[in-house]
């Protein structure tokens, strides 16, 4: 591995400084490692300055080993990096960087509205997709809505969040990574080693849509096989049966050495005899008939909120993985699940349909973001939504807290993928419409566009849209176009406590 250096050290004042570039800056440009080591405790201001940037991060936490990653550059500009090291004495130190532009096939970026009042502070993390095969990039877009950062990694990444330690935890090829901003691998969790960092084996057969981190460890889901018998092979006749292979979803974690801590089999708990829309579908050969899709810890009880989307529902398991309640429409469950289901009270109130990425707050909300296609009392998809609901497990029912469809330009239709985060400092959501195929002016081949865009918005609890971005290709650039898988806002690239952005 090849490392590129650009620094300098000063005997008189026990201070060195450099700056690393990554190992591949064609696909990793726009990030540089700051290394500051001293004699004695300093602390370090980073000014970064150029045609249209003007940044100052602050580590004021004396230490005499410093090592961040520096972001938050302008594509195709110069940026000039002025590190004042103070201690006992001062030292400055200056760096030139020229920064090339974006990759040709990169998605156009758009800001339709934003309110630096009124958004929650940081930046936005995702990964972003050509539609249907191309490239894909992980992407961090700045307080403006532009993008400061990307990296083209060699695999295509699903979840993707900022761990409190400042590294990047990815959910990639079945596997669990951590890496960084320049790029590195440092460890990776799998059946098999791929190669990136120290493999961790993990019993686990391929780890899928979810990859969170816990108390102890990770959690995500995996998928098993299952005979189910009779089980109904036809959405209009349900007494065409068959005795079929399908997948059986898993609820699992595990610790950081690999070892499993839990596994929980939707099988074990819910009727597999029940289908909905999708649920005849193949993956691998196998019927679809549940499709877990998410999954997140309740943390007022340790129990766990799993998005099953063929069968409409968000199902909560207690520690011990029994089922505790369902909620989702009560049609086609057995008899023996009606005890679960919550019952519906006050208005509005919708069921989601198809849903994507639940959390659970800390007073215990449930939310998710809800898609909301196949909704059998509409004859249309959408609009989707980010959706929070407060259960009453003892009295066994269900409302709805809030549901927001808005943007700027109107409720829209994003049928597969989504996510809905609240955020901690303004209580704002963050929607990311993954996949968006109508936003009221007609398929994008109609504007223009390529088949799928995304779009970002940032909703305030009283329903004002604070922020929103169009993330979108030309017809003639990418036809099929872009998708995000998820979206999460950062306070900072850096770990927890270590530095602010003046």
């Amino acid at each position: 591995m090849i490392w590129l250096w650009a620094g300098c050290a000063s005997p008189d004042s026990g201070v060195a400084v450099s700056l690393v570039a990554p190992a591949d800056l064609a696909v990793n440009p726009y990030v540089r490692e700051l290394r500051v080591t001293a004699e004695e405790p300093v602390s370090t201001r980073v000014h970064l300055t150029g045609a249209s940037l003007d940044r100052t991060a602050i580590f004021a936490e004396p230490t005499r080993d410093l090592t961040v990653p520096l972001l938050g550059f302008v594509p195709g500009e110069a940026a000039e990096v002025e590190v004042i090291v103070e201690g006992t004495r001062t030292t400055r130190r200056s760096f030139h960087l020229d920064l090339p532009p974006l990759p040709a096939r990169f998605p156009i970026v758009e800001v339709l509205a934003l309110d630096p009042d009124a958004v929650e502070p940081g930046w936005t993390l995702g990964n972003v997709s050509v539609a249907q095969g191309g490239p894909s990039y992980l992407v961090l877009l700045d307080e403006r809505g532009a993008v400061t950062w990307w990296w083209e990694p060699t695999i295509d990444v699903g979840d993707l969040r900022l761990g409190p330690e400042g590294h990047l935890w990815a959910l990639a090829a079945g596997s669990a990574f951590e890496l960084d901003w320049m790029g590195r691998g440092y460890r990776h969790w799998s059946n098999e080693d791929q190669g990136v960092g120290e493999w961790i084996r993990l019993d686990a057969n391929g780890l899928n849509h979810e990859l969170a981190l816990v108390e102890g460890g990770l959690l995500s889901l995996e998928n098993d096989e299952i005979e189910i018998q009779d089980f109904p092979i036809d959405y209009d006749d349900p007494t065409q049966t068959a005795d079929v292979l399908a997948e059986d979803p898993v609820v699992l974690t595990f610790d950081l050495h690999g070892a499993v801590t839990s596994r929980r089999k939707l099988s074990a708990v819910l009727d597999t005899h029940r289908i909905g829309a999708n649920s005849l579908d193949r993956h691998r050969g196998l019927y679809a008939w549940a499709y877990a899709n998410g999954a997140a810890i309740d943390p007022t009880d340790g129990g766990v909120v799993v998005s099953v989307r063929h069968q409409d529902a968000l199902v909560k398991l207690d520690p011990d993985g029994d089922l505790v309640w369902i909620l989702g429409n009560h049609e086609g469950w057995a008899p023996e699940f009606e005890p679960y289901l919550l019952d519906p009270v006050g208005t509005p109130f919708a069921w989601p349909y198809h849903q994507h990425a639940p959390e659970v707050w800390p007073d215990g909300t449930i939310a998710a973001y809800d898609n909301h296609s196949h909704d059998p009392a509409s004859p249309t998809f959408g609009p989707s939504r980010a959706a929070a609901w407060r259960v009453d497990p003892i009295e066994g029912t269900v409302s709805q807290v809030s549901a927001f469809d808005v943007t700027t330009t109107g409720p829209l239709f994003s049928a597969v993928m989504g996510d809905a985060d609240r955020q901690p400092v303004t209580g704002n959501i963050l929607l990311d419409h993954a996949y968006v195929v109508d936003e009221g002016a007609g398929p994008g081949a109609e504007v223009g566009w390529g088949e799928h865009w995304v779009r970002l918005a940032e909703v305030t609890p009283d329903g004002w849209v604070a922020a929103d971005l169009r993330i979108r290709s030309e017809l003639d650039a990418e036809p099929t176009g872009w998708k995000m898988y998820r979206a999460e806002r950062i306070a900072t690239p850096w770990a927890e406590g270590v530095g602010v952005w003046e």
